[in-house]
């Protein structure tokens, strides 16, 4: 956008992406100028009358009405005090993380208590402060067997910033050993002290914490009333009342979007070389959601796995290539055993909510790509965090750093969250050592490989729209709102199956930039899945096509065209299209129609995302 800050710091991706250390000084300079872009995007959108109560004034009602719902659901309020104009208030945020003798993943409980305080007060001690100026939160990453990464984050009263900031560009190993062991003499004494060849403290990094080569993580009103549109209109219809014969147009404001099948296709193709040769590259996206870097950020590239740099996607894509896409591993019939083995321990307990089949989907990803079983209650403990740490990441950036930014933290738990997240790298940094032995990784390659797993292919890729699938197939089966599909031929068929991933899209896009600009490009894969020189004329019709149809085109849902085998490791189709497939035919052989009945009727209550009421199955 064009109130984004400039003169980014260049990122150096072969540095190991565990153990950078940065400070990072958040500020609005650009706010202003985003308030400017935001009130033009308004004015465009809502400046013609069109008589009546028009959609685009629902949309407007809807808006404020969101807004709100959202303010008050993070228990915050909408107006400012007069203690100052500013977002910020009266304190600004600062993060600084420095390598550490603490490694929690071999001892989950060591970072806590006496040691996490003692940590957080020589950090105080060593940039002049005191907790009645500043507030101070930590949390430990371990990246080797005996090292940490420890990121504080700092609110520190503006007048003191300049000097906090001044003493944290010159920290050194040693002055940091200084503050600590007169941390251990106030706090507790019974701690032993640290060597400075103990610490590595690294120079600071000045530059957003949300931005990635000059593209931030900035969400503008046009983005949340397109946004709103999508679900009004449906993405689909939506992209293509926009879209010109070109099948293109221009998303929100800043983000060129291409909607039609061919051109999304001839895109998807030309991304692997274009990564390749550095001519393009991921923004910090899931979807076309703007991520924060709330959680998922690590070395000096806030972004997550899905949105990996080139040398860190080398690392990932074999080992998930390695997990995921093994056919000789599993079948169709493989799933469908597994599937009937979950829906009798179900109906045993009298029903199949949705969230049993998120965790039977994440317990099947587990066992099958990380030949790791775990029990459907951890399954769903692992849906709990990803769930949280979605709601983390989807809100703007400045939601957390202004004066309210506590209370929103406190709302979603954002600590606790960033310190699972952490736990998560290094249990999983494990497993993808004990799952791929011969690709002899180091604890940094491991590392990186648990980023593609728990900010990737567990949490989101497979872990969202697998069972995000399989709950729109039953609502279709039982809701009857699109046709009778109650024969189990039908349902049971892939024509069935490959329908309600085209119709009920689980990715809306793929977003990249080119680099040397700031303005993001996306894939729209709704409108992809809806061009009807492709899928005919009934395109926004749920109707079940031939094979032939199917055949070759349905990929586009997986970004199964952003494969080249000319370049491997930077393809970013989706790892686990196969096996994702094999779950939802499986899944749906596996289903008895007449063993079961909904509690509610299916109804559909979002369009972008896909989401349904909460109806579940009830054994007759």
């Amino acid at each position: 956008m064009s109130g984004a800050p400039k003169g980014v710091i260049s990122v150096d991706e072969t540095h190991d992406a565990a153990i950078a250390t940065d400070v990072q000084v958040e500020v609005n300079a650009h706010s202003q100028t985003c308030a400017d872009n935001q009130h033009s995007a308004y004015y465009q959108t809502y400046s013609a009358s069109d008589g009546g109560l028009s959609r685009r004034t629902i949309v407007l009602v809807v808006a404020v009405l969101g807004v709100t719902a959202l303010a008050i659901g993070l228990g915050i309020g909408l107006g400012m005090d007069d203690e100052s104009s500013s977002p910020l208030g009266s304190r600004t945020t600062m993060k600084q993380s420095i390598v550490a003798p603490v490694s929690p993943s071999r001892r989950a409980d060591i970072y806590i208590g006496s040691i996490k305080r003692v940590y957080e007060e020589a950090y105080l001690l060593s940039l002049g402060l005191s907790t009645s100026v500043a507030t101070i939160q930590s949390v430990a990453t371990a990246i080797t067997p005996t090292t940490s990464s420890i990121q504080f984050v700092l609110n520190v009263d503006n007048d003191l910033l300049k000097s906090a900031t001044s003493k944290a560009s010159s920290l050194t190993a040693s002055s940091f050993v200084s503050a600590m062991n007169s941390a251990i003499s106030s706090v507790d004494s019974t701690l032993t002290g640290i060597l400075t060849s103990d610490i590595t403290v690294q120079s600071p990094l000045f530059d957003n914490d949300f931005c990635i080569q000059g593209v931030c993580q900035v969400t503008s009103v046009a983005e949340i009333l397109a946004g709103i549109e999508m679900n009004l209109l449906g993405a689909a219809k939506y992209f293509w009342a926009e879209a010109s014969d070109a099948g293109t147009f221009t998303y929100a404001g800043d983000t060129e979007a291409y909607v039609s099948f061919s051109r999304v296709k001839a895109e998807m193709m030309a991304m692997p070389a274009k990564f390749h040769n550095a001519e393009a590259f991921k923004p910090n996206d899931l979807g076309l959601l703007r991520l924060n870097g709330e959680i998922f950020t690590y070395s000096e590239n806030p972004a997550i796995a899905l949105g990996a740099p080139l040398a860190m996607h080398a690392k990932l894509r074999p080992a998930l290539m390695t997990m995921f896409a093994n056919e000789s591993e599993w079948s169709v019939d493989v799933f469908a055993q597994e599937a009937k083995t979950f829906l009798s321990a179900m109906k045993a307990g009298g029903e199949v909510t949705q969230s049993n089949i998120s965790a039977w989907s994440q317990q099947m990803l587990h066992k099958y790509g990380l030949k790791h079983d775990i029990s459907l209650q951890e399954a769903a403990a692992y849906q709990s965090y990803g769930l949280s740490a979605l709601a983390n990441s989807i809100l703007p950036y400045a939601a957390f750093n202004n004066k309210l930014g506590g209370l929103v933290e406190a709302k979603l738990q954002t600590s606790d969250v960033r310190a699972e997240n952490a736990a998560k790298l290094e249990t999983y940094s494990d497993l993808a050592k004990k799952r791929c032995p011969f690709m002899h990784f180091s604890d940094a390659d491991a590392t990186m490989v648990a980023h593609g797993l728990v900010d990737g292919a567990l949490t989101f890729a497979g872990g969202i729209s697998v069972p995000g699938l399989i709950t729109s197939m039953l609502a279709v089966v039982y809701s009857g709102d699109y046709g009778d599909f109650t024969d189990p031929a039908v349902y049971s068929s892939s024509a069935f199956v490959w329908e309600v991933v085209r119709y009920f899209p689980a990715v809306v896009g793929v977003p990249f930039v080119q680099t040397g600009t700031t303005k993001r490009q996306a894939c729209l894969i709704p409108g992809a899945l809806s061009d009807k020189s492709v899928w005919g004329d009934d395109a926004f019709d749920f109707v079940l096509r031939a094979d032939s149809v199917y055949d070759g085109n349905i990929d586009v849902a997986w970004s199964g065209f952003t494969n080249d085998p000319k370049y491997p490791n930077d393809s970013h189709s989706c790892p686990g299209m196969g096996m994702s497939k094999a779950m939802l035919l499986g899944f749906m052989e596996a289903l008895e129609y007449t063993d079961w009945s909904t509690n509610i009727k299916p109804k559909q209550v979002t369009q972008a995302p896909i989401a349904w009421n909460s109806f579940a199955l009830k054994k007759k």
